[in-house]
């Protein structure tokens, strides 16, 4: 698909693929029906692009993401390896919690 449709299937802005696509999140590939015109996004990307979302909203970076995609290969269930980075990464969330925790008692102790 070219990116255009792209954009309207994932409701992503088309910098966001391009910048996606530069950060190696996204694949290209040759146009099947004209080798001359532009490079397609494989619909497999789509795929790739919920999980790059859901990704983000368990607090990993860009670069995290990239790691995990290559880990997981974007099926239904992580691999073990992939598993253990979602571990380390809710102790690290359950860490700051921790500490916001803390944070919160302390400003609560300066109120009452």
């Amino acid at each position: 698909m070219r990116i255009g449709e792209l954009v309207h299937r994932s409701g992503l802005s088309m910098d966001t693929i391009r910048y996606y696509e530069r950060l190696n999140l996204l694949k290209r590939v040759a146009s099947a029906t004209d080798p001359t015109d532009a490079k397609e996004y494989p619909a497999e990307n789509l795929e790739r692009l919920k999980w790059i979302d859901r990704l983000k909203e368990m607090g990993f970076s860009l670069s995290e993401t990239a790691a995990m995609l290559e880990l997981m290969e974007c099926g239904e269930r992580p691999s073990s390896l992939a598993k253990e980075r979602l571990e380390e990464k809710l102790s690290l969330i359950d860490s700051k919690i921790r500490q916001l925790m803390k944070m919160k008692e302390t400003i609560q102790s300066f109120i009452d």
